[in-house]
């Protein structure tokens, strides 16, 4: 292999894993603001007793987050479900999340191994033409020679008819 298809394996192999964390990203981004959301939601829950008032904005309002249910502070039991709820979603997504990247980290190794037999492939193939060169050029040498010591045998052969006629020619005459 040479350097220019060593260097286009790498960089399609990091577009591969690009696409991939693109494509996971956007849950991983969800899950993350949810977890704040329900980090917020606690927080909440917990201050509820007290008079808690601050004048920063809420999370939620940071992250863009539209509040779906908000629960009601005067029913605790009511926030308690909610964040249950919340809480199984958010491990149901992340179940699908790491399932998904499970199957796609198989299916890179699997990609990776076969690249690799294809590789060991093309080096044997490689290696064996290579081989095969050689000797047809050795072949082709030898052939050379052999043509040439045919020629010297011909040249030979003629010189000795011509000398033959010759003495025949005299031999006739005399």
């Amino acid at each position: 292999m040479n350097k220019d298809n060593w260097s286009d394996d790498i960089l399609d192999k990091l577009k591969l894993r690009d696409e991939v964390e693109k494509k996971d990203s956007e849950y991983f981004i969800a899950y993350q603001q949810l977890m704040q959301k329900l980090d917020f939601l606690k927080q909440q829950i917990y201050h509820n007793d007290s008079s808690y008032s601050s004048k920063s904005p809420s999370p939620s309002a940071l992250l863009n987050i539209e509040p779906q249910q908000q629960p009601s502070p005067s029913n605790p039991e009511r926030d308690i479900n909610f964040i249950v709820k919340e809480n199984q979603q958010l491990r149901n997504e992340n179940h699908d999340l790491i399932t998904n990247l499970n199957s796609v980290t198989l299916k890179n190794e699997r990609l990776e191994s076969i690249a690799k037999e294809k590789d060991l492939n093309i080096k044997k193939l490689e290696k064996l033409n290579t081989n095969l060169s050689k000797k047809i050029e050795n072949l082709l040498a030898e052939l050379k020679e052999k043509n040439k010591t045919i020629e010297l045998i011909n040249d030979e052969n003629l010189m000795n008819q011509i000398q033959l006629n010759v003495l025949l020619k005299k031999s006739n005459q005399n």
